[in-house]
């Protein structure tokens, strides 16, 4: 039992060394996914743009996350024009003391 609870011990500490080694060269998908969003306002640098092409050459769920960031920031870009530039609609005193008397009555509940 004490060489299996070695070898496990190993294979932690190689599996986390590998993924510390990973994730310095390559980016996580959680940063990958929130460059597919930057890539559209800014450019990306250098570093930037290298890693997220090679992840998204290995990677089938953000590189359909990144087309769907396109796709939906093309298709705002059609119909931004035809949404009426309102002021916001302001909530009534009765509303907002209906609201948070509901609230109030939810987590008062909750405890």
């Amino acid at each position: 039992m004490k060489i299996l609870d070695a070898i496990v011990r190993a294979y932690r500490k190689v599996d986390h060394w590998y993924k510390q080694g990973y994730n310095a060269v390559f980016f996580s998908c959680k940063h990958v996914s929130e460059l597919s969003s930057q890539c559209l306002d800014r450019p990306l640098t250098m570093r930037e743009r290298l890693t997220y092409w090679v992840h998204l050459r290995m990677c089938t769920w953000c590189r359909r996350y990144a087309q769907q960031m396109r796709f939906l920031r093309k298709q705002i870009g059609k119909y931004a024009s035809t949404f009426p530039e309102e002021s916001p609609k302001k909530l009534s005193k009765e509303a907002k003391s209906r609201i948070l008397k509901k609230i109030s009555d939810q987590s008062s509940d909750s405890l």
